[in-house]
């Protein structure tokens, strides 16, 4: 029986050996789990500044665009009217004549 008993007494010091240590991983993993969380918010908070920035940097281009085009239409409206001017006045020197 001495026998038996030592066996159980060895199985038993086996699972509270496990058990401590399950229990002090667990323990440990939740200042990593923690770690973990905080750099995945600090990722998230990189990645939505890096998209505002991208966002504001398209938008920012597409003003410069709009800018470019305005310009340009100015200059045509400005060159027509001017065609328009000359053809008139050389329209009124052909009647004069």
């Amino acid at each position: 029986m001495a026998v038996q008993g030592s066996h159980e007494s060895a199985g038993w010091n086996s699972v509270s050996e496990a058990l401590a240590e399950m229990r002090a991983f667990s323990g440990g993993l939740q200042p990593l789990l923690a770690g973990v969380f905080d750099q995945l918010d600090q990722m998230a908070s990189e990645l939505l500044a890096h998209e505002l920035a991208c966002q504001r940097g398209q938008q920012e281009a597409l003003q410069a665009q709009v800018d470019r085009l305005a310009a340009v239409a100015s200059e045509l409206t400005t060159a027509v009217a001017e065609q328009k001017q000359l053809a008139a006045e050389t329209d009124n020197n052909r009647r004069k004549r």
